[in-house]
């Protein structure tokens, strides 16, 4: 970025990840030129004063506080799934591709000769996806 850019943000909590992060960000945005608006917090780095100094402290250990309170809301929240029972992740197993459906096609042009890059570029997928589709389906 060059001096004289503008930089918005929806929160100071997303262009770091604690109060002091988020504080070295406005001090080197402040110091190339850059403009920092902060949507939620209705937060601009433009003033040099002690009063947007203590503003931005306030709004950078905020930041931090809610994002701490979210992530143990959510670890409390996936506790609770695990206690009632509830897998979690993604589910063992094959899976399904979006080959399945051409299975039999991609086959029988196989057969014929016809080139995995081909075949690869008719179904809209990479050549590396369709290798490990035809490895899954010899199983």
């Amino acid at each position: 970025m060059y001096k004289g850019d503008i930089l918005i943000v929806p929160e100071l909590s997303r262009i770091a990840r604690s109060v002091t992060q988020i504080l070295e960000v406005i001090k080197i945005t402040k110091d190339k030129g850059i403009t920092l608006y902060s949507l939620k917090e209705n937060f601009s780095n433009e003033e040099d004063s002690i009063s947007a100094t203590v503003t931005s402290t306030i709004f950078a250990l905020v930041a931090q506080i809610e994002r701490e309170l979210i992530s143990l809301r959510t670890r409390e929240a996936l506790q609770a799934r695990k206690a009632q029972g509830v897998k979690l992740g993604r589910p063992q197993g094959k899976g399904k591709s979006k080959l399945d459906a051409h299975k039999d096609d991609i086959i029988k042009m196989l057969s014929f000769g016809v080139p995995k890059t081909l075949i690869a570029r008719q179904y809209n997928t990479s050549v590396g996806n369709l290798y490990n589709f035809l490895e899954k389906s010899k199983s």
